[in-house]
């Protein structure tokens, strides 16, 4: 079964330069971020080709995958740490959400995957920002009922089909949801919270790979040139988040995805 993407004339291949950026900026914030290459390869593909929003985010998956892997095995050797607790349920939880997400991507509108890209972006930077910056809106919530033995991996496990099927869908890794997930819910510390949601994608990224290989909503050489080129930022971002304070990580977190949000939003409107 072919894994690339149907071309028409006016579809082109993907200037290589372009593709070698992207991926190696994407890997260094994928990394840096605890998820995947998406919030640098989506708009740089949507920009730079002319692939169905469908195939973009399909196509991403396969530098998400590299950079889990090298990302959280780098955190590792440098004296990261998983948590086992959480980061396990996700994992699984994961596994059964991304065939949902898969199918989902193909049922939609481009316009409506923007402005979920969007949404979802806009939550999680606001929300990441406010913490880095120590400053409280709400009340503060006493999780510990939620987090804790059986209720704790139960509510993890819901997480992970949430996050899986995001990630399936919009080839984002999963990052911009476990890392928030994490520190907010389950008290992790940022670092941790980073490695542990590198581990958790890399299943979910493997299994999104296959879902949008069988739909043809992958290109395969595209996604092979932003793996390849994401390997190297991958290691150095890890470097990078370990050597940075969990408060300035939070901050630089959410700054960033807001970032993201606010190139992507004029595409909400065509």
């Amino acid at each position: 079964m072919s894994t690339t993407a149907p071309r028409s004339p006016d579809r082109p291949t993907p200037s290589p330069c372009l593709l070698v950026a992207a991926g190696g900026v994407g890997g260094l914030v994928g990394a840096l971020m605890g998820g995947g290459t998406g919030t640098i390869t989506v708009p740089a593909l949507v920009r730079g080709t002319k692939l169905t929003r469908a195939v973009v985010h399909g196509t991403v998956t396969m530098p998400n995958a590299l950079v889990a892997i090298i990302g959280s095995t780098a955190y590792a050797f440098r004296g990261g740490a998983v948590d086992l607790h959480a980061g396990v349920s996700m994992m699984i939880g994961g596994i059964l959400g991304v065939q949902a997400g898969a199918r989902f991507v193909t049922r939609v509108s481009d316009r409506t995957l923007t402005r979920t890209f969007i949404g979802i972006l806009l939550v999680v930077g606001t929300q990441m920002l406010l913490k880095g910056a120590s400053i409280q809106l709400l009340p503060t919530t006493d999780m510990s009922s939620l987090t804790s033995g059986t209720t704790g991996i139960v509510t993890a496990l819901i997480l992970g089909i949430i996050i899986g099927a995001y990630s399936a869908a919009m080839g984002l890794g999963g990052g911009l949801l476990t890392v928030p997930a994490l520190v907010v819910l389950f008290g992790t510390i940022m670092q941790t919270a980073l490695g542990t949601s590198l581990a958790v994608m890399i299943p979910n990224a493997i299994l999104s790979i296959l879902a949008h290989a069988r739909q043809h909503t992958l290109d395969m050489r595209t996604g092979l040139v932003l793996a390849a080129s994401a390997l190297p930022g991958a290691a150095a971002g890890a470097v990078i988040a370990l050597a940075l304070p969990g408060g300035v990580l939070n901050v630089v977190f959410g700054a960033f995805v807001l970032y993201i949000a606010a190139l992507e939003i004029p595409r909400a409107k065509q």
